[in-house]
């Protein structure tokens, strides 16, 4: 089986919206589901319960997807007394009472109740009364704005573009908020995607980012340490074979372990090959030598190429 190589998903964004809860431990950062956009920035709003007023025993309930640019407060208040889906009606304001928007709207059985920038309200039935004229109610609907550094006050919050992190201000721990934003698919690049699909094809395993400064491509190499390796060598127990340097470099060295690699010379096709008791060589017979490893490195695949298979189960001449 073939694997395919795949466009950058990233290259087309998608409207995302979620509702999160702002952590209330350090650092108060949170994983968004995809990578934002920069181009379209990140919008983060809240709707705050609504805190109630006055001696009915009905209740109103905010909700609903806001979509202003703005933090507004909202005083809902009942302007005829009676019962839900009675007589009861109320009058919204989206400046705190200031100015009313709409009055004398009948708090109905149906709900929700649209009434300003896809807010909602959900009227609930109490024990006797269920509104008494004047009860209200207040909550606020919040818009924030990101910010470049670090939050220095409630409603800001950082946006990592890179890693899809948002992070926010410790006075919004345990906030319930909804992010809007451009999304650009999964943290994993199509280029990374296809480098993995071209090793599956290749059906090789390789070490990546080791220290294999100084050494040659193609010698076969031991540990030395956690990233940095040796010419591996069949007269020394303390230096088996763990792969063959891919590529030579300092930091971004290659080391592979298993799979084809070309650009060797002198192969019979179909051989077998030890490591050789020469540092960094290769045999196709075994070292016979008292106290010399037997490892099998791979078979030839033709002259230039051969299939790494290296056994770490190798025989220690008596």
């Amino acid at each position: 089986m073939t694997l395919k190589t795949v466009n950058d998903e990233r290259d087309v964004t998608l409207s995302i919206t979620e509702t999160l809860v702002v952590p209330s431990g350090s650092p108060y950062e949170l994983r968004l589901e995809e990578v934002p956009d920069p181009d379209h920035g990140v919008e983060v709003r809240r709707i705050s319960p609504a805190a109630k007023t006055g001696a009915g025993s009905g209740s109103c309930a905010s909700g609903g997807d806001y979509s202003g640019l703005a933090t507004l407060t909202y005083k809902v208040e009942v302007d005829t007394a009676g019962d839900i889906g009675g007589t009861a009606t109320f009058k919204w304001s989206s400046d705190n009472g200031v100015t009313w928007s709409g009055e004398l709207i009948p708090i109905a059985d149906a709900f929700p109740i649209a009434i300003d920038l896809g807010l909602t309200l959900e009227f609930g039935s109490g024990t006797g009364q269920d509104f008494n004229l004047g009860d209200y109610w207040i909550f606020t609907a919040e818009f924030w704005s990101a910010v470049l550094v670090i939050p220095v006050q409630t409603k800001e919050f950082q946006v990592n573009y890179v890693a899809g992190d948002v992070l926010f201000h410790s006075a919004d721990a345990g906030k319930t908020i909804t992010v809007d934003y451009e999304g650009r698919g999964s943290l994993v690049k199509a280029a990374d995607v296809n480098q993995l699909v071209g090793v599956l094809n290749n059906g090789e395993a390789v070490l990546r980012m080791v220290n294999t400064e100084g050494l040659t491509v193609g010698k076969p190499v031991a540990v030395l340490s956690s990233s940095t390796f040796q010419l591996a060598n069949a007269t020394d127990g303390l230096k088996p074979a763990i792969g063959f340097v891919k590529v030579a470099h300092a930091a971004e060295g290659e080391v592979i372990l298993f799979g084809p690699l070309d650009g060797l010379t002198g192969l019979t096709e179909g051989t077998r090959y030890y490591l050789d008791i020469t540092a960094g060589g290769i045999t196709a017979t075994p070292p016979s030598g008292q106290g010399d490893i037997q490892q099998v490195l791979g078979r030839a695949l033709s002259t230039t190429r051969m299939l790494i298979s290296i056994n770490q189960e190798y025989v220690v001449n008596p």
